[in-house]
This record gives structure tokens, sequence and C-alpha cells, in this order.
């Protein structure tokens, strides 16, 4: 697994409009029976509150607190995301985004989620994590931060 876009500053968000981003990451297995890819961070936080994850695949709310990702092209709130990529083609490289990460302009993040996988050997496939961030009024001021971690796990 190689992360070949690991730093992204959001600026200000706004309760007017959504916030999006994107990091990609690279993953390989070939000696392997396959492999997930799995959520292991908490939400964006300011230190004491942490932005509202997801828990279902849902639409962008501009003016509700909401944090999500996919790892699909989307055309909202903005056009912004890539669909998986296999490299050199299909016939090599088997990695697809996981339910509820994979469907256009819908996004979740729950921790511990798995987010991609492959279910045999396979050779690259590159992903795009589409971000999303909503605020609302009540949202509390501050720098927020988040530290995406991803675990790849070989399967066997």
């Amino acid at each position: 697994m190689s992360v070949t876009n690991s730093n992204v500053d959001l600026g200000y968000l706004s309760k007017i409009a959504a916030t999006t981003s994107t990091g990609t990451f690279t993953v390989k297995a070939y000696l392997a029976s396959g492999y997930v890819v799995t959520n292991a961070s908490d939400p964006p936080s300011n230190g004491s509150h942490n932005l509202t994850g997801l828990t279902s695949p849902s639409a962008s709310s501009v003016g509700a607190e909401q944090f999500g990702i996919n790892l699909v092209h989307n055309t909202s709130p903005a056009t912004f995301g890539t669909n998986p990529v296999q490299v050199p083609d299909s016939t090599f490289s088997f990695g697809a985004a996981s339910t509820g990460y994979d469907t256009a302009n819908l996004y979740k993040y729950v921790k511990g989620d798995i987010v991609a996988s492959s279910t045999k050997s396979s050779g690259e496939t590159d992903y795009t994590i589409a971000y999303l961030f909503n605020i609302s009024s009540l949202t509390p001021a501050g720098q927020y931060t988040f530290n995406h971690t991803i675990v790849v796990t070989a399967t066997y």
C-alpha cells in the first residue's frame, strides 16, 4: 500500500456551502487471496468535538453537520473523486469500493468499516477518497484536524 496524496488543507468550513477534498492511495496484493481496507480513525475533531460521521450512505445536506467519504466519482455537491482504477487493467487488478462507499453522491463514515477490498490476488488498484464536510450553526468553532488512518490487511 502507498499513500500518494496525504496532506489536505480545507481552509475555512462554511454553514452555507459544503466543502470537499480528495486523498489517494494504492493497493497491490499479488501473493494473497485478496485484501480489505478499513477506516481506523475517528472523524475530524477540534479536540473536544468530533464532526458527525454519517452512519448510513447520505447525500450532502448544507447546514447540517456531516462528515463522510466515498471512493467513487461524484457530481454533488461538486464534481470530485474518481472511481477505482485497475492498473494495468481489470484482467489483472480487482479492487473495489465496499457497499456504502461505492455510490456516487452518497457519503458515509464509520470507524472500523471496510471501505474497499479485493476477493482475490490483485495487481494495483488506485483509489481516490472523496471527503465531504458540512457544518451547522451549532458546530463548535475552532481548528479541526483529521489524521485519516486506513489499514490494509491481506486475506488468505
